[in-house]
């Protein structure tokens, strides 16, 4: 979707694949003790690290409860804090062992941030005061493999005893593709790639395959092989290797040569993300860096390379959170600095988000006749838009060619000629991915459609 130049090399490409962000820590915390339920629902406000003073240490509980004259605590959570595998659908519980002070449970006393956000996502919050516990519901599945925070402050007990402010996070499940194949239009298997991945879904070897070989099938001794490469990961999963087959033309041999190291700063605190390619000799080639909003939307890239680590591209995102504008520069304007204010833009996309930030669509650009983007006789080349399914996950994706009778983009009664369907197991978890292209009639979401593009998953639980 990001109109990154591809400066790039293969081998570069391919590290970029494999890495994965290391997961979200999934934070459920149970609180609970009384008798009704309350409820809110709301958007937190910023971050704020202001809290009360902490609570004394409470007594030892009798009968697995504590007197209700102490102060509350927090007495477990689900999933524990630093739990790398929290479910995208699930929700997020928090319990105490003493009852709360309702009405400080508020959408600024529970915040639940998304990656690099300072601003909390959209939640509705209960409490179940019998069992003491507060339930967080976030308006929208979590992103897979996403570092979430929870945080809380100015909670009370309900004799009116701060509580201290709690920080905990948690990694959500990443759903790894482990097969691809892509058909011809009479259904033939014309290539492929095929994945092995660890338990936290990182790929470990990968695979392309420009020809399933006379058999016509993908992971067979006559599959004709474009190229192979292998990944080790940190334990942390900060930094990726790449090694691709050395003379002999075979992985997992004493000759194997290491391409490239790939070292990412990724702080779900910060506004930000660092990655950093070096070369086999550990020298720097690539820095990339990714900065972003207030509520987690990106903000710009930059992209560094070269042995003096020269700017080489950059993305600049603007407007609302609704509607945002990427312009991509990869060339100085008449100062010949890359980098300053008359950089000449290279190409422009517009990114729809709806009002949970989940992202609609998109639509490329044109600089119209007088060839500058962001001037009056710009035009819209094509675009794609997304649907959500009523629990909130992606449905489906569509490519489209032109706005529908009402002229306008992204919205249902645009002229799709493509399509992507998504299948998820109870959990939320992708299991499958079809790509649809029409079939005979020419006509787009009709029974004759052909599924060009297969993609199977290994859920990881």
């Amino acid at each position: 979707m990001l109109m990154k130049h591809a400066t790039a090399d293969w081998k570069s490409s391919l590290m970029r694949s494999a890495r994965v962000t290391t997961p979200a820590v999934f934070l459920f915390l149970v609180m609970g003790c009384g008798g009704g339920v309350a409820s809110v629902e709301a958007t937190a406000p910023p971050d704020s690290d202001d809290a009360p003073p902490a609570d004394a240490t409470p007594a030892a509980p009798r009968n697995g409860r504590l007197p209700a004259s102490l102060p509350a605590c927090h007495a477990a959570s689900s999933p524990a804090a630093g739990a790398t595998r929290a479910g995208v659908l699930s929700p997020i519980t928090l319990d105490f062992d003493a009852p709360l002070d309702p009405k400080t449970i508020t959408a600024s006393s529970v915040v639940l941030l998304a990656p690099h956000a300072s601003i909390g996502v959209a939640t509705s919050l209960t409490y179940d005061d019998a069992h003491c516990r507060i339930v967080i519901a976030p308006s929208a599945p979590l992103a897979p493999g996403a570092t979430y925070r929870v945080k809380t402050s100015g909670l009370a007990s309900s004799k009116g005893t701060p509580l201290s402010s709690t920080k905990l996070s948690f990694v959500t499940v990443v759903s790894p593709w482990v097969l691809r194949k892509t058909f011809a239009s009479n259904g033939t298997i014309v290539s492929g790639e095929i994945h092995a991945v660890d338990t936290n879904g990182r790929v470990l070897r990968q695979t392309a395959i420009s020809s399933p070989g006379p058999d016509g099938k993908l992971g067979t001794p006559d599959d004709k092989v474009w190229y192979r490469a292998r990944f080790v990961h940190s334990a942390d999963g900060t930094s990726t290797k790449t090694y691709l087959p050395g003379p002999d033309g075979e992985l997992d041999t004493v000759d194997d040569v290491l391409a490239s190291i790939a070292t990412t700063e990724d702080d779900a605190e910060a506004s930000s993300i660092e990655t950093t390619y070096a070369d086999a000799n550990g020298v720097i080639t690539e820095v990339e860096v990714q900065t972003f909003a207030a509520n987690g939307q990106l903000d710009g890239i930059q992209s560094l390379s070269g042995p003096d680590l020269v700017l080489t591209y950059r993305v600049v995102l603007s407007g609302p959170s609704s509607v945002r504008r990427l312009s991509f520069y990869e060339q100085p304007g008449p100062d010949g600095v890359l980098g300053t204010a008359d950089d000449p833009i290279a190409g422009q996309n517009d990114l729809f988000y709806d009002a949970l930030l989940r992202p609609k669509g998109y639509v490329m650009r044109t600089a119209g006749a007088d060839g500058v983007f962001g001037t009056a006789d710009d035009g819209i080349s094509s675009g794609l838009v997304r649907t959500y399914a009523p629990n909130g996950l992606l449905e489906s994706y569509s490519t489209v060619s032109a706005p529908g009778p009402n002229g306008v983009w992204i919205d249902a009664d645009d002229v799709r000629s493509s399509r992507v369907t998504m299948a998820y197991d109870a959990d939320g978890n992708q299991t499958g991915y079809v790509g649809y292209q029409p079939g005979l009639d020419k006509k787009y979401g009709t029974a004759d459609d052909v599924a060009y593009d297969v993609i199977e998953y290994a859920p990881v639980k």
